[in-house]
This record gives structure tokens, sequence and C-alpha cells, in this order.
């Protein structure tokens, strides 16, 4: 059995759907995704109610019920031992990826590991960052509603305003409520085929302008990687397979220079101290180590959230 909760795509039918025989309820404020011309997902049950309530709901009934004592059975303990023991599992997995040694070359991982652990518990992760989202996801573990915002369909692009809106948002929360709470952080975490989509130039200057501090993370990888995936879905054993970069179009090689292309669009003076300059409201820094990350990480806590500047971190990711 399973029940969908608040998901408007559970599977991708054509690469992981249920078993078959696999029962299915769902409860959305909209089950049936009428916003969503092309989502359908077949259930068994739908209900049109809010999660929270809903789930408040059913476990009052399940500890009222019978079912109580059903589910201490040595069947059902086994059921549950197993399941604690395969996320203990993957816990696991997912922590062993990480590789923290200094001249440790980036990947998605060691990057998403160092963000959950040099950035504010406040911070607030708009993540554009396609073939990376999931690893990230991982390391990053974020359990704080609205925390983590992603964008689940097309519109490649769009956290380069977005995450300026969240940041003003943010600020217009923390001046009408009495939350003594520590103001968030926003941080940016795109990669470089998003980044170019939506003229970065122009969002780090309207940044700038109206004074929005956030952290950029731009994840440079040389190019688009999402439609070679796509691609291989469609085409496994077609004309990509093997394939250069070059050869699909989805090479950035050579790569802008995204630290300073952010400097240029905020105004910065391009001299060799610029990054002392106080004049300077954007600041864009190049990484390619564990440590060079660590170090700008902990620079880009300070300048934000305490100079209420902004700042730019390319971060290379190893080929």
């Amino acid at each position: 059995m399973i029940l969908l909760l608040d998901c408007d795509v559970p599977w991708i039918p054509s690469q992981n759907s249920p078993s078959k025989g696999t029962r299915i309820y769902q409860i959305d404020i909209d089950p049936l995704n009428e916003r969503i011309p092309v989502s359908f997902f077949p259930a068994h049950g739908r209900w049109r109610a809010e999660c929270y309530t809903s789930l408040r709901q059913i476990i009052s009934h399940v500890k009222a019920s019978p079912l109580s004592k059903t589910l201490q059975k040595p069947l059902f303990q086994e059921r549950k031992k197993s399941l604690a023991d395969g996320h203990t599992k993957r816990l696991a997995e997912i922590a062993a990826r990480v590789r923290l040694g200094d001249e440790q070359t980036l990947d998605a991982s060691n990057i998403g590991h160092l963000l959950k652990h040099h950035l504010p518990d406040t911070t607030v992760f708009v993540v554009e960052a396609v073939t990376c989202a999931q690893l990230l996801s991982d390391q990053l573990q974020m359990d704080r509603p609205g925390s983590w915002i992603n964008c689940g369909a097309t519109g490649i692009g769009w956290s380069n305003g977005a995450a300026l809106g969240v940041k003003m948002a943010m600020d217009d929360k923390a001046g009408t409520t009495q939350d003594e709470q520590e103001p968030a952080l926003i941080c940016q975490v795109v990669g470089d085929g998003s980044f170019m989509c939506a003229a970065p130039s122009s969002a780090l200057w309207v940044a700038s302008k109206y004074k929005i501090p956030i952290l950029t993370v731009v994840l440079n990888n040389g190019g688009f990687k999402a439609p070679r995936n796509s691609t291989a879905l469609v085409y496994p054993h077609g004309l990509n397979e093997g394939a250069t970069d070059d050869e699909m179009n989805i090479s950035f090689k050579p790569s802008p220079n995204y630290a300073a292309l952010a400097e240029a669009a905020a105004g910065g003076r391009m001299s060799k101290d610029r990054h002392q300059d106080p004049n300077n409201w954007m600041l864009g820094v190049q990484v390619d180590s564990v440590l060079s990350l660590r170090r700008e990480l902990s620079r880009a806590s300070e300048r934000v959230m305490n100079g209420k500047k902004g700042m730019l971190i390319e971060a290379f990711l190893a080929e």
C-alpha cells in the first residue's frame, strides 16, 4: 500500500512505477491535480484534505482501534525493524560518499555536506541543480518547513529571480512576526546551465541595485548535463551513446567566469584589492577544493548575514 501526501509526481511511470497490485491512496488539497493538465496517477481512493490534520486523525484512529495490537505482532515488528535498518544503512551510505580532505576535489556530495555544516541552521536553500539535486538533498537532509525550495517542473533558470523573491519574503515575514529566531540566510544553489538560462547579469544587478543580499553557489560542471541523461532515457543506444558534450552541443567550454560576472554586473571596481573594497557590494570567488570552499563559506556567512552584501561562489566540479 502507498499513501500519497501532497505529492504531485510520486513516481515516473516509465522508470519506477509501483508493483502490480499495489493499493494506492491519496490525500491532497488538490488530489486530481486540476491545475496540472497532463498529470494523473491512479489511486483506489482520494481525499481532498489538509495532510497534517489527516495524519493526526489517522494516527488517533489507529491507536484507538484493534490495529494497535495487531501492529505489535512479530510479523509487523520485524517489518518495522527491517525498515529502520534500511534507513540506517542508507544514511551510512550517504555519509560514506563525502570526502573532506583539504585538497579533495568538489562534487555534489561534499558540497552539500559543507553547506550543511558551515552555513547557519536557519539557511533557506533555493535549489536548481538539476543533475545534482538528489545528491545535495541527501547531504543537506532538511527537516524544517520552507528550508528547501525546489521546482518540480520546467522553467529552467527560475531560481535566479526566485531566490531574490524568497529573501524579500523572508525579510517581510521577519518584520511582521514576534518570532525571535535568527534571520534566514538565503542560499541559491544552481547549476551553471540553469544559471546561464535566466539573464544572470540582470538578476545580479537587481540584487545589488535593491540591496537584496543572498549567497549564490554556482555548480560549474562545464555545461548542460541534464540533456544527456534525458536523451539516454529515450534513446539508450542512440547516436548520443559515446558522443562528446561538444557533439551534443551541451558544452560550455570555454566556461564563463561567473565570479567575475557577478562583480561586473553589480558595478564592482576591478582593482587588485577589490575583495577588501567596502564599496564593492558583490563579491565573486572561485573554488575547486574542499579547503577553499570551506574558507569561502565561512566568509559568506559573515558577509551576507552581518555585512548585508551579496556573494557568489563558483564551485568547479571534478570531471
